[in-house]
């Protein structure tokens, strides 16, 4: 399934894109274009440097009867 030694392939900065259910998370690494589901206990948090923050805006209007 993973060729290699797993470390190897976890290695750098991988964005979560999105979490499912129950804890799994989908992790997208943009420099090899390949995406991963795991379980979200196995993630380690980055603590080092300026991480991009990104946020999403959501406008709700109120429905009329």
């Amino acid at each position: 399934m993973f060729p290699g030694k797993p470390e190897s392939m976890w290695y750098g900065t991988l964005i979560i894109n999105f979490v499912k259910p129950h804890g799994a998370m989908v992790l997208d690494d943009l420099a090899t274009k390949m995406t991963w589901i795991v379980n979200g206990s196995r993630i380690k948090h980055y603590l080092g440097g300026d991480v991009e923050s990104l946020t999403t805006i959501v406008q709700l209007k109120e429905s009329k009867p």
